[in-house]
């Protein structure tokens, strides 16, 4: 004959107590080597990714977005260029920029 479960009636459970959800959890885990690299390459990764399009940001504003525009259309036929060219005009309009106020302070 099979012996019949007594079931608990949810109002007579108890919470557990703090100590004994305290001994449930595992102990805090140490962070590994490879975790603490992870993290440090998530973190540089992500600095970068910002610089980068704080860099488009300022390029755009620099070249005008029509320019920025007319640049990123070539990505797909060299893309290593795109930076090498807003560099490049970056510097043309810093070196025009100081030969116009040069000039102006000359006359």
């Amino acid at each position: 004959m099979p012996q019949h479960t007594r079931f608990i009636d949810p109002s007579e459970q108890q919470p557990p107590s703090r100590s004994e959800v305290a001994s449930r959890q595992a102990p805090p885990a140490r962070r590994t080597f490879a975790d603490r690299v992870r993290g440090l390459i998530a973190a540089v990764n992500l600095r970068w990714f910002t610089a980068s399009a704080a860099i488009y940001i300022a390029a755009g504003s620099f070249v005008g977005f029509e320019g920025l525009a007319f640049l990123l259309g070539f990505a797909p036929l060299w893309p290593i260029a795109i930076p090498i060219v807003i560099a490049g005009v970056a510097v043309t309009g810093l070196v025009v920029g100081s030969v116009r106020r040069r000039r102006a302070d000359n006359c």
